[in-house]
């Protein structure tokens, strides 16, 4: 153990002991706490000039998927929104128009089940029938899963972002024997 961090440890534990980052409740306080901020969600599509919205229904949950207006993309981009499985954690109409437009594909947001209603198995079993539904649509080498909201934050996490997907697809290039690549 270095000596900052045993300088530090006590000092930490107790500011955060006696602040709102620690916060012990019963499982009836953590249900209702969850009904709570899940009541105050208001499902919407985006309306962003320039861009499509449609929602994809679901086992009674919506996935929302986006486009530029009048294009068919052969590719698509997941956004799974955090929320620690209590609620979703949607991202700005900032995001959503550089995730489509930088990348050239669709993007999908589903709002998987949500806690406490519904446990990690329905939102893996939920995830799993969306990606099934892409497929329908989509080459399974053209969907990028998941964008986690949590992996990297702001504008330059986002940036970071776009280009992981942007290399995805450059790597799914195939050579066509006469200098150029195809997709």
């Amino acid at each position: 153990m270095s000596l900052l961090y045993s300088l530090l440890k006590p000092i930490v534990r107790k500011v955060v002991k006696g602040s709102s980052l620690h916060q012990e409740e019963s499982y009836e306080e953590f249900k209702q706490e969850s009904y709570d901020v899940q009541k105050k969600f208001k499902f919407k599509l985006p309306s962003l000039r320039g861009y499509e919205f449609r929602d994809e229904q679901l086992d009674g949950f919506h996935i929302i998927v986006g486009k530029k207006a009048g294009s068919e993309p052969d590719r698509a981009v997941v956004y799974f929104p955090g929320g620690g499985s209590r609620r979703w954690q949607l991202p700005f109409k900032g995001s959503i128009k550089r995730y489509i437009s930088e990348t050239g594909a669709e993007l999908w947001i589903p709002l998987y089940p949500l806690l406490p209603d519904y446990d990690l198995m329905d939102e893996t079993e939920f995830t799993i029938r969306v990606h099934e539904r892409m497929l329908r649509r989509f080459k399974p080498e053209n969907i990028v899963w998941p964008v986690f909201t949590f992996v990297k934050e702001g504008r330059d996490g986002e940036r970071e972002i776009i280009e992981d997907i942007r290399r995805y697809y450059a790597s799914r290039c195939v050579w066509n024997g006469q200098g150029s690549v195809s997709r």
